[in-house]
């Protein structure tokens, strides 16, 4: 036995803290998107740059690069993060739980009315700053990218309805996620809620009705 071993002063090699780094690491991205999110928004999109948005995350540029690939991907990890809404379970996957236990398709859509007055003020905004820097051929790639995404998720709620035989008989599966897409476009938010000044609980509560009328069977008496 060495003599290092008998030694009490050798003190053992410390342990890898990985949770630790990954704690710091989810901490650190947290704050770089939130200093992306409020800078494009104070400034737009092509002004803003990512060594702004770095000095404001004390981090450095190359850190944002690894991490996000540049502005676009910052866009991504932003309405990622403002599609899980308020509450501690993403927006998304509540309403997949709620497709699941409820067999009223109305109790269905305006439970999508009261998610959308949740997530609308916190998506819509980025969705906008998107669309008005569409100029730039990098981020009209990615509006197009953003647009796809949210007409698959709809096509997806569009097939539940189906599945369920709620849809009239004259909306198919495919119009009925363009009408979903429709009222779900960060357009007509701008429209009512900023605009036109309609709180975000009307705005939601408009959805859900418009749905309603335009996909559902007419109810039995």
């Amino acid at each position: 036995m060495s003599m290092e071993q008998n030694d009490p002063a050798v003190k053992p090699p410390r342990r890898y803290d990985a949770r630790g780094r990954r704690a710091q690491a989810e901490r650190t991205r947290a704050e770089i998107v939130d200093a992306a999110q409020r800078l494009f928004l104070a400034h737009g999109y092509a002004a803003t740059t990512v060594a702004a948005i770095a000095a404001d995350a004390n981090v450095s540029v190359e850190t944002i690069y690894k991490a996000f690939g540049g502005k676009p991907g910052l866009v991504r990890a932003i309405r990622e993060h403002a599609l899980q809404g308020a509450g501690p379970t993403p927006a998304e996957d509540r309403s997949d739980e709620l497709q699941a236990r409820e067999q009223d398709p109305r109790a269905i859509i305006r439970g999508w009315g009261i998610l959308t007055t949740e997530v609308a003020p916190r998506v819509a905004p980025i969705l906008l700053l998107v669309r008005d820097a569409a100029s730039d051929p990098e981020i009209e790639r990615l509006r197009a990218e953003l647009d796809e995404q949210r007409l698959t998720r709809m096509t997806l709620n569009a097939q539940t309805l189906a599945l369920g035989g709620h849809l009239r008989s004259d909306v198919s599966v495919e119009r009925a996620a363009e009408l979903l897409w429709t009222y779900t476009a960060p357009e007509l938010y701008e429209l009512l809620v900023r605009k036109r000044g309609w709180s975000p609980e009307l705005f939601g509560t408009f959805v859900a009705d418009a749905l309603i009328a335009a996909l559902l069977q007419p109810a039995r008496p």
